[in-house]
């Protein structure tokens, strides 16, 4: 059964993945349904979700020049999930190799870049792909 339980979990993620490629359309037109960032219409900057729809929308097109244009989050997030895998691989064959980065200076290091790009996406034209602020 553990043998069983195994394999299931590494078919899984790869099976998802190919199932969200095969279902772009329908993702697409789900995504049309958010509404606009109230903190963008409020305050006039950018917010760190600002971007993620198109950012994941770029993704399932492949496009990651894009992705990490509109925002860089959700590619990071995929990169993070992909050496996860790679760890759930390694375990399913009993030979585990830890792969995520573990260390509180690395998750530190990110939230700190990540941080400083969401403040300078506000000022630094051409930093981000999203489109320009209708009111300035």
């Amino acid at each position: 059964m553990q043998k069983q339980k195994r394999i299931l979990l590494c078919i899984l993620p790869p099976a998802a993945g190919i199932l969200a490629l095969l279902l772009q359309e329908q993702i697409t037109a789900l995504a049309g349904l958010f509404h606009a960032c109230d903190f963008l219409r409020v305050t006039g900057f950018y917010c760190p979700g600002c971007g993620n729809t198109r950012s994941v929308l770029a993704m399932l097109r492949l496009d990651l020049f894009s992705a990490i244009g509109y925002n860089p989050a959700p590619v990071f997030g995929a990169v993070i999930a992909a050496l996860a895998y790679g760890e759930l691989l390694t375990w399913a064959a009993e030979k585990h190799r830890p792969l995520v980065p573990r260390t509180p200076a690395f998750w530190v290091t990110c939230g700190v870049l990540f941080a400083l790009y969401y403040i300078c996406r506000n000022f630094v034209p051409g930093l981000s792909l999203l489109p320009a602020f209708p009111w300035r």
